[in-house]
């Protein structure tokens, strides 16, 4: 219970200024909204399971151990993999 709450909490001070630095790239605040749901949906789901699918295929292995680097800048994808680490205890 302690982690998923560290997590969760973590989670939430990682994607406020994540979110923020977003919004610098648009100027109507509506467009900003849609875009960054986009963004969090994407890499929190897609490249979440991305991921775990290609750590499963041998061949797609190694380049799974590179991408998982470029993902990680995104916290949802930080959530998602923390969570399925959590679940696979």
């Amino acid at each position: 219970f302690l982690s998923l709450v560290l997590v969760l909490g973590l989670y939430g001070l990682a994607v406020i200024p994540f979110t923020y630095v977003l919004t610098f790239f648009f100027k109507k605040h509506t467009t900003a909204w849609n875009v960054i749901m986009l963004i969090m949906v994407v890499s929190g789901v897609i490249l979440v399971l991305a991921s775990y699918i290609m750590a499963v295929i041998p061949d797609t292995k190694d380049t799974n151990s590179i991408l998982v680097y470029v993902y990680r800048l995104f916290p949802p994808f930080c959530l998602g993999e923390s969570l399925l680490n959590i679940a696979n205890l």
